[in-house]
């Protein structure tokens, strides 16, 4: 019987909204009556159309509201992204499972991945695919850098990524990151990448300032430079520099 008395208390209370409020009056009173029965324990989820006439919804993750859960009406999923990682429950993927994410995702997602795979300790083949699979020289970059924030960066991926790296403005960036983290073993090698003169002469001049006797060994007289240009850029910079 409670919803006879119910539906009888809200119909006598919108026609008294009706006279003093209006219209719009009703209907926010009716919209709040709807969340106000809806049990603690269930989720409000505001369904509609979106501008192509195509069913939209919130986006809900867990226990909340988030931008980057998945469309739910009711109990029913609408649409799911499949490039989603859960990271908090990576010990319950499979192999397979990690691999088939790793396909589906995008460079910044891989890089996510990758960095809770090696602090992970998962499967070598996993971590390298994932590496390998990343074709943007600025995740790899920002990879990097977080693997050194969390003291990872004497671990056998550091060198990989960096070795990855196919553009001198990265390479050098990444030269730039392992002085900044005194992690000085690293630095021939990217060095060794580089083909670009421009580049070549900046990662000389901030190596320089590092560790002197790394850049005599990596200068050679300036048998690292192809251009006469930069050549006669590197004498005036040790010529500025007193030496």
């Amino acid at each position: 019987m409670e919803w006879i008395f119910d539906g009888i208390g809200t119909e006598i209370l919108i026609l008294l909204l009706g006279t003093v409020l209006g219209v719009e009056g009703c209907r926010l009173f009716y919209k709040n009556k709807q969340i106000q029965k809806a049990s603690e324990n269930s989720v409000q989820i505001q369904v509609g159309r979106n501008n192509n006439g195509n069913i939209d919804a919130d986006r809900f993750s867990g226990d909340k509201i988030s931008p980057g859960g998945d469309y739910i009406s009711g109990d029913k999923i609408i649409s799911n992204n499949a490039d989603e990682f859960d990271v908090c429950n990576l010990s319950h993927y499979t192999a397979t499972q990690i691999e088939n994410v790793i396909a589906k995702g995008n460079n910044e997602t891989r890089r996510k991945w990758c960095l809770e795979l090696i602090l992970n300790q998962k499967q070598e083949y996993l971590v390298m695919k994932c590496i390998d699979q990343m074709d943007a020289n600025e995740e790899k970059c920002k990879l990097l850098e977080e693997l050194s924030e969390r003291n990872f960066a004497d671990s056998k991926y550091f060198l990989h990524i960096c070795k990855s790296l196919s553009n001198a403005v990265y390479q050098t960036k990444a030269i730039e990151l392992c002085i900044s983290k005194n992690l000085k073993e690293y630095i021939e090698s990217i060095f060794a990448l580089i083909e670009n003169n421009r580049y070549i002469y900046i990662s000389l001049t901030k190596i320089y300032e590092f560790d002197e006797d790394l850049f005599r060994r990596l200068y050679d007289n300036g048998n690292c430079f192809d251009n006469e240009k930069y050549k006669e850029r590197m004498i005036n910079f040790l010529r500025e520099n007193n030496t």
